[in-house]
């Protein structure tokens, strides 16, 4: 599961990946909470992806791959636990940057896609609701579609 090269800037990046070894979609940012903030609440109630799909969150300086788990997202969705951010701060010493560029692609076309139909949001519940409402629409391939797919 190779970097492209002018992906090397970010610190971070996202795979969705199919059987194994095909990269589906990438989510790229220097914030690896900017990035996992958006995908936590997915692993509420100890969902997982689909049997033929995984996610993979990759430190690009290093290469060091942190295969994702129920186990690293607290029951209810709302944070990570403290076994990922240890695996996390093995691998990266410097992982709390905030802010910055958050991109999302299908790694095939490698078209930008966006997050979600919905706008930004600083209400949780409204926040709570835009995403479930994001699971089940589906005219647009965005991060919460192809998550409402992966995750069932």
């Amino acid at each position: 599961m190779g970097v492209p090269n002018r992906l090397v800037a970010f610190r971070w990046s996202l795979y969705v990946v199919h059987d194994s070894d095909v990269i589906a979609y990438a989510m790229h940012a220097d914030s690896v909470i900017g990035i996992l903030y958006r995908l936590m609440y997915c692993y509420r109630g100890g969902a997982q992806p689909l049997p033929s799909w995984s996610l993979v969150l990759k430190f690009n300086h290093t290469q060091a791959a942190i295969p994702l788990r129920p186990a690293h997202f607290t029951a209810d969705g709302a944070s990570v636990t403290p076994e990922l951010l240890a695996t996390i701060t093995a691998a990266d010493p410097g992982w709390n940057v905030s802010g910055g560029e958050l991109f999302f692609e299908d790694a095939v076309t490698r078209r930008r896609l966006t997050l979600s139909h919905f706008p930004r949001t600083v209400d949780l519940d409204d926040a709570t609701a835009q995403i479930e409402a994001s699971f089940t629409a589906d005219d647009e391939v965005t991060f919460y579609s192809v998550m409402a797919r992966l995750f069932g």
